[in-house]
């Protein structure tokens, strides 16, 4: 089976689990919204900042470099495993230790019981990230989707009947909790793989010096992706931080459907390739125009329409972060070019380029959030926009050198979708008056965003997607007998 057959096969797959999964978790969420208030939200967005950060160390880089190596085996899984649960255990216990001081830090004393509650995931998370790896490597996301399934349905009614009856932020905290211990169990049962009672130096020392960078990497980015909670929080309190918050999530959840996707199927197809840079590349230009065809239509109704968007969603309360929620969605549409310039980096085993260029990154990115939050929670959003652009240039510099693309080619082969959400964006604001009616109003300006959409697309990018389709209808033929490795 070629490569484009096998992404696009793979990617049905795994696009069937993201949907089933973070689809239950994001209906959990929406009820949420409507039970609870954004100073809720605020309140344990503030403490998921340290939560996602210990989550990245549980890893420590070794999944990332179960999936990339050529060749493993069982020593190499079971030394894993025992190192991510040490690394668990130790997380849980300075989690629960530091959960008092970061209170202080906030001057709110009842983040600390929400936090030492939540200190438990990163000891789930661990008992169950080999599992993730392998399961990856083999590209079988089937026993991925109904594990998930399973966690994010038991955690979502946990946390909503925890909301009914006046739990408050408690419903929030106990979600992450409960669905990763559910889904860690469930993968128990469903993945036969267990681990020995071994530890090997060699396997150790091999798949952490391919990991460690990795590692620094995800950490790097969990932390500055979390910043603008210290930021924001400090000096406006846990109602801003709230309403950005909710804002970053609902435009990062296509995105991280997005990015799942493209690093689950893009690294283990693209390292398959080994250096037919040929093979590579037309897997990259493959994958960039759906990722970034998706990524634009996904991104266009919380553009254009983001009031609408959240009133739909999540109900009155939470208008007040339609401007922030624009303009995060802008800053996200070049997401699917720098996931994966990133995985091109990671298939040619060029984990220390690739933290190196994180480090960059973030640098850039800190200081754009300390020049953003002095004109408030919207400047932060626009540093955002500004790092993204910054972003494409550092990633595809360094990662299109692996396939021979620049970042000018890359952006020529990928820009009609971008000035289509530009004109329909046009044409919705243009459109926009309420003397006709609200509804009818919405109507209108909705069907001439979608029109210029299309008719951009049409004319411009017509034979990208044609190959995008056609890639769809070989994968669904072939997904059935598909033997994927």
């Amino acid at each position: 089976m070629g490569m484009k057959r096998r992404a696009m096969t793979a990617a049905i797959w795994s696009g069937g689990d993201l949907v089933f999964r973070q689809g239950l978790q994001f209906i959990a969420t929406l009820l949420l919204a409507r039970l609870l208030v954004p100073a809720d939200f605020g309140l344990v967005a503030m403490a998921a900042l340290f939560i996602v950060v210990a989550n990245m160390l549980v890893d420590a880089g070794f999944g990332v470099a179960l999936i990339q190596s050529p060749a493993i085996d069982h020593d190499d899984e079971s030394t894993v495993f025992w190192c991510n649960l040490a690394i668990g255990a130790a997380l849980s216990i300075a989690l629960f230790a530091l959960a008092p001081l970061v209170a202080a830090f906030y001057g709110l004393p009842k983040l600390a019981p929400l936090m030492r509650f939540m200190a438990a995931t990163p000891l789930l998370a661990a008992s169950s990230a080999v599992h993730f790896a392998l399961l990856t490597r083999k590209l079988d996301f089937r026993t991925q989707a109904i594990a998930g399934g399973i966690g994010a349905t038991a955690g979502g009614i946990a946390a909503i009947a925890i909301a009914l009856r006046g739990g408050g932020a408690w419903a929030l905290a106990a979600l992450p909790v409960l669905s990763t211990g559910c889904i860690s169990a469930a993968l128990w049962a469903l993945h036969r793989w267990r681990p020995a009672l071994a530890f090997r130096r060699r396997s150790f020392k091999r798949l952490a010096g391919f990991g460690g960078y990795v590692l620094a990497a995800s950490i790097l980015e969990a932390f500055y992706s979390r910043l603008y909670t210290v930021l924001i929080g400090r000096r406006f309190g846990p109602i801003d931080v709230g309403y950005y918050a909710n804002a970053d999530n609902t435009r990062m959840l296509p995105l991280n459907f997005l990015g799942n996707m493209l690093s689950r199927i893009g690294l283990p197809l693209l390292s398959a390739a080994g250096d037919n840079v040929g093979l590579k590349a037309r897997g990259f230009e493959h994958a960039a125009r759906a990722g970034m065809l998706a990524a634009t239509l996904l991104l266009l109704p919380p553009i254009a329409f983001p009031e609408q968007v959240l009133l739909l969603l999540f109900g009155t309360q939470w208008i007040a972060a339609a401007p922030l929620l624009r303009i995060l969605a802008l800053a996200g549409l070049l997401y699917p070019l720098h996931a994966l310039n990133l995985q091109l980096l990671l298939s040619a085993g060029r984990s220390a380029e690739y933290f190196r260029i994180e480090v960059w990154k973030k640098v850039v990115g800190v200081a754009l959030l300390f020049a953003g939050i002095r004109f408030g929670a919207e400047g932060v959003a626009w540093s955002q926009v500004v790092l993204s652009v910054a972003s494409l240039w550092i990633n595809a510099s360094r990662g299109g050198k692996v396939i021979g693309h620049g970042t000018l080619r890359q952006i020529g082969d990928v820009w009609p979708p971008l000035l289509a959400v530009g004109l329909a964006w046009a044409c919705a604001a243009a459109l926009d008056d309420h003397r006709g009616g609200w509804t009818a109003n919405l109507s209108l300006r909705c069907v001439a965003a979608a029109a210029a959409f299309s008719a951009v697309n049409l004319l411009l990018w017509r034979p990208q997607l044609r190959d995008v389709a056609r890639s769809l209808r070989e994968a669904f033929g072939g997904a059935k007998d598909a033997q994927l490795p």
